[in-house]
């Protein structure tokens, strides 16, 4: 069996892969870095969500903050819940109910 590479996806999305630490009592100042690190980084993960040109900034920010970047709102999609198969079906067909789920959430 051929090894599998799964990419790291810290790696691929964040630019900032740690999080400065908050050393002591925080600050206005320390918070306002991380706030902007945090932006960075969900900004950065792709989305079509709210027009697509945001990526997840939308999770870190106001309805009305985000509406002043997209036309488009952000609406966070519910949790579809886990893939529930078929109590007597076969393995082709659990498998099959899996991929139609996984397609349809």
């Amino acid at each position: 069996m051929a090894d599998i590479c799964i990419p790291d996806m810290l790696d691929i999305y964040f630019q900032h892969k740690m999080q400065t630490s908050i050393v002591g009592q925080p600050h206005f100042g320390s918070l306002q870095v991380l706030r902007e690190e945090l932006k960075a980084n969900a900004s950065s993960v792709t989305s079509t969500l709210g027009g697509g040109m945001y990526g997840n900034l939308s999770l870190l920010i106001t309805s009305q903050q985000y509406a002043t970047l997209s036309e488009e709102g952000f609406t966070i999609p519910t949790n579809p819940g886990s893939s529930t198969p078929p109590e007597k079906g076969t393995e082709a067909q659990i498998r099959v109910a899996h991929e139609v789920w996984k397609e349809t959430h």
